[in-house]
This record gives C-alpha cells, structure tokens and sequence, in this order.
C-alpha cells in the first residue's frame, strides 16, 4: 500500500536516530543506521500582509484535527478513548474518513503507550477483521516504555526515539509520521500534583514541541474530571494550550454500561465546529477462542454519522433471544447464590454484581437438557453450548465478562438482581477492585 506525503519537502526530510520501537506486522530490523540526524527546519516566525495567501487551514482531519497541532482526546474512564484513537489510526494510515470527517493527510502513526499497551494488538486485529485495515503491515507502531513528559531533557530523548520510528517507516512505507499520541497524558507523566499548572503546561510544551518538530499532530488522551462540565482532570493549562480538543462523552448506569455515546468538539483554534456531537457505538467483535474456550473479544467504534442512523439512535434495543434464555436463568440463580460486589474495572469503574463463571456453568448445565449417548459427550454438548450462549450474549453486550467474572448488564436484569436481595454477601462492604487488565 502507498501512501503519499503532501507536505513540503523541507517537511518530508527524512530523520535519523537510535532506538527500538513495537511494529505492527511483522518488520525487518535489517535497515542502515549511517545517517546522521538531520536538524528540523526552523519554523517561520515573522509574516507580512500580502506574502501570504494560504488562508484554508492544512488539517489532518478537516475541521477537528489540523496537520500541525497539540491536541487532546479526553473522556471519563471507560469511555472508549484508546479504541477512538486506535480507529483515527486507522483512517490517517488508509485515508478512509474519520468520524465522518475527510482524512486530508495520511502516513504514519505511533502512539506512546504508557497504560494498556497490551491491548494494542487485539484492538487493531479487530479493525483488520473488519476491512477497516489491510491485513499486511502498516506504518503503526507503539511503544510501552519511554522518557516522561516531565523528565528532565524530555524533548531531546523522546525526538532521539521518534527520529528512528519515522526512519523506519520511511524506509519501509515511505510515509513520515503524521500523527504522535500519548496514552495517557497522567500515566505517561506522573504528575506530583496534577492541579499544578506549571507540570501540565510543561508537559503540553513537549507536545508541542513535538508537533513542530515532526510536522504533525501531537495529542494527548487525557481523563476528565468527575464533573464533565469542568473539563479535564487537573490543571486548566492542559485545554488552555491545546489547538483543538475533542470530548468523548456518554451516560453511564449502575452497570457500568455506557449509552449515549459521541465525540464532541470541545475546542478549535481553526475553523472546526465547536460544539458539534458525532454518535457511535462501540460494537464486539469476536477473534477467535481462548484455550479454555472462551470468546477473544475486541471492540470497534461504529460512527452514526447519517441522518438515517443518528434518528434510529444507533443499535436496536438489545433482548434476550430464546436460545439465550438458559443462560440468563443461570445466571440469575448464581449471581443469588454466590454473586459479590465488585469493581472489575478498577477502582474508578462502577461496583456490579458478579459472579465466578463456574458457578455459572454449574447451574447452566443443571438446567440445560442436551441428547447424548454417554455421560462424556452429554459433558462435552453442554460445554459447547454453554460456550456459545455466553458468547453470543457478550457480543449482543447483554452481559459483562472479565477476569472469569459474569455479570448482567440490561438495567431490568440489574434491577432483578438488586431486588433478590438474597445472595450471600451482598450487603457487605465492596470488595477491594479487580486489577484492570
């Protein structure tokens, strides 16, 4: 796949350097490193009336993303912030819309990973079972450790780093980077005190320098705050220094289950549409089985950007199917007996009530009627179908799966459950939070 450079070629130079980077796809390592860097050219700073006459903004994404600019992603936890990002990869590599949004500049992505870089590739496994990106090799890459934001010298170490990564997409895509995100800005920081406005501002210096430094977009996700309204988490120098932000938002239940779900466009310095809300859904997609059995899932985000969809609201209202209708008597009957009060995703995510998927197939199997000809392939039927029934509810995102943990999602389901106050336990403290993974 060829993708062009449409900057200037003082932009496109190439750069050098040293260090080792995560490919996705697999990458010969195999390429010359006798290039000296070379210095970045210096950035116009002075300008006359009548010498310039470029007055359309040179956007990455028109009208939310310009080709050079500091950027923030934020949302509240669980919001879907890295599986948006991982799908504006995906449109600046291929050049399909984004959001709805024409891509005007594609190449390269590399995103500095310092929470879930583990994830990365199921995620991105999940837009290439979709069609959304080709199966071969992309210029997309990431990195799970890397200098601070804050750490002395920060800028000089990290363009150290991102000369090489771009060298290399150079050499094998002959695209430059185009677009460099931190995942988080918190984790990748560690502020001391994230109400300082003097960390945050220098950590948003970084990124701007390396914006000017790469000629691209530098953005940052970033967690709001438990008031929406108030912006990001922390000091207000990070949306001050920003040259767009865009907010992902959304209405959260008990469950920890999020509807409602759209990118806004919180801040523009450009021309964009401030205040404009695009919906999607985030949708499960299976990749296959784990040893055990259980279904490998990923999410992918559906964008409702036609009239027909945003007046449908996005997905039919979810149900539980006949077929279904075993597993959720299961689990009801479990989540009575031996359901607990959790926090499966972390200490910031909601408490539900859960269950241990034994206990679950236990009583799955008790009242499952299969016809076999001995007691091993009656246990081996009922296997299958339990496999598949949770399966299946999971993807129609009727339940919620994690850490061999099994809970309902649909609010009547979590209302029955609350009401049936009678499993053991359930009036007792939470429990200290589940690792997230």
């Amino acid at each position: 796949m060829t993708i062009e450079d449409t900057r200037s070629p003082a932009r496109a130079q190439h750069r050098t350097g040293a260090h080792e980077f995560i490919p996705f796809g697999p990458f010969s390592q195999n390429i010359s490193t006798t290039d000296q860097p070379t210095a970045a050219t210096p950035a116009q700073d002075t300008f006359w009336h009548g010498t310039v006459s470029e007055i359309e903004t040179p956007w990455l994404v028109k009208g939310l993303l310009p080709e050079v600019s500091t950027t923030l992603l934020a949302g509240q936890w669980g919001i879907f912030k890295s599986f948006t990002l991982i799908d504006l990869a995906a449109s600046v590599i291929t050049g399909n819309p984004f959001a709805g949004h024409r891509v005007k500049r594609t190449g390269g992505v590399l995103v500095l990973a310092a929470e879930g870089a583990n994830t990365f590739g199921s995620r991105i496994a999940g837009l290439v079972k979709e069609g959304r990106l080709p199966s071969d090799p992309q210029p997309f890459a990431w990195k799970s450790s890397f200098p601070s934001l804050l750490a002395p010298n920060a800028f000089t170490e990290l363009e150290k780093m991102i000369v090489e990564i771009e060298r290399q997409m150079l050499a094998k895509w002959n695209v430059p980077l185009v677009l460099i995100a931190v995942d988080t800005l918190a984790a990748a920081t560690g502020f001391t005190d994230e109400n300082d406005n003097a960390q945050a501002q220098r950590a948003m210096n970084v990124l701007t320098q390396l914006a000017a430094r790469f000629q691209c977009c530098a953005m940052g996700l970033d967690h709001f705050g438990k008031n929406v309204d108030s912006g990001t988490r922390g000091g207000s120098a990070k949306e001050a220094a920003a040259d767009a932000v865009l907010a992902l938002l959304g209405e959260r239940v008990l469950s920890g289950e999020v509807t409602k779900s759209r990118l806004a466009v919180r801040k523009t310095r450009h021309g964009g549409e401030v205040g404009r809300e695009i919906p999607f859904t985030p949708r499960t997609v299976v990749l296959g089985e784990d040893q055990d059995g259980d279904p490998v899932t990923t999410r992918v985000i559906d964008w409702l950007t036609t009239a027909g969809e945003k007046a449908a609201g996005g997905a039919p209202r979810r149900k539980w199917g006949k077929s279904q209708m075993t597993l959720r008597k299961a689990l009801l009957v479990a989540l009575a007996k031996k359901g607990r009060k959790v926090a499966p995703y972390g200490a910031e995510g909601p408490t539900v009530v859960a269950v241990d998927q034994d206990v679950v197939r236990e009583e799955y199997d008790r009242l499952v009627v299969v016809n076999s000809k001995d007691v091993k392939s009656e246990a081996d039927a009922k296997r299958k179908r339990f496999t598949r029934d949770l399966e299946a509810s999971f993807v129609a995102e009727l339940i919620g799966v994690r850490n061999k943990l099994v809970w309902l999602v649909l609010p009547d389901d979590v209302a029955a459950v609350e009401a049936a106050s009678a499993w053991s336990g359930a009036d007792a403290p939470p429990e200290a939070p589940l690792s997230p993974n």
